[in-house]
């Protein structure tokens, strides 16, 4: 068998590309519901609601005396 036609040899049967993306689509959606399921489906903390972890992420802490991230003046 030539080089260039082992190079294009496919060890599956060749199947439509419409079938081959659905088939890719599938499997994709499947491992992002398998990661959902896994990390996100069931919360932390069952007492917390949506504006006390609103709270929690957006107050501004006190501002350090000490703190590193200050512009020097000119």
């Amino acid at each position: 068998m030539p080089e260039a036609a082992r190079a294009m040899h496919w060890p599956l049967p060749r199947r439509g590309l419409g079938r081959e993306l659905t088939l890719m689509l599938l499997l994709k959606f499947a491992a992002i519901g398998l990661l959902w399921f896994a990390f996100f489906s069931q919360p932390i903390d069952e007492h917390l609601d949506a504006d006390a972890v609103g709270a929690a992420l957006f107050e501004r802490g006190p501002q350090s005396a000490a703190s590193t991230h200050h512009e020097e003046p000119r």
